[in-house]
Parts: C-alpha cells; sequence; structure tokens
C-alpha cells in the first residue's frame, strides 16, 4: 500500500522525512548544549546537554504519533480468531 486513506501520503517517505528532522534537530540541539557548556560559567550548565536530549526524544515522540497513526488507518481491522479443525 502506497498511501494512507488514498490521500497520495507514502508513509515510507514520511517516516524518512521524520527520521532527518529529528537528525537534523539533534545535531542542532547539540550544538547549541556545547555552546551553553561552553561560555557559560555556573555548575547547571552540564545539565544543558541532558535537558536538550531529553526535549528532542519528546518532539521525536510527539511527531512519531501522527505516523502510526496514520499506519494503523492504512491497513483494514483484523481477527485473531482461531479456528479448530
Amino acid at each position: 500500500m502506497n498511501s494512507a486513506k488514498g490521500h497520495g501520503h507514502d508513509l515510507g517517505m514520511m517516516g524518512v522525512l521524520l527520521h532527518v528532522i529529528g537528525d537534523a534537530a539533534n545535531n542542532v540541539g547539540v550544538i547549541i548544549a556545547a555552546a551553553v557548556i561552553w561560555k557559560a560559567r555556573y555548575n547547571a550548565r552540564f545539565y544543558a546537554d541532558p535537558a536538550v536530549s531529553m526535549a528532542i526524544a519528546f518532539m521525536i515522540l510527539l511527531s512519531s504519533i501522527p505516523l502510526g497513526m496514520s499506519w494503523r488507518r492504512s491497513f483494514p481491522p483484523f481477527s485473531l480468531t482461531v479456528t479448530s479443525s
């Protein structure tokens, strides 16, 4: 199946796009955290890296939910009935 609900959206391409955007956000976040750790002079500066990592993980999680919902809608429901012979 190439499309979700016939709208012409390719779920594979949406997944790749999500992955690339997540990687780009990760790179920008690491640069920002490194700059904070490098330039700041207070002890809490070392929390910049874990905070940025958690924010990126949360962003990826939230952006992957619509992709999962689209995937679920693209397949018909099925039942797991067991028949005895």
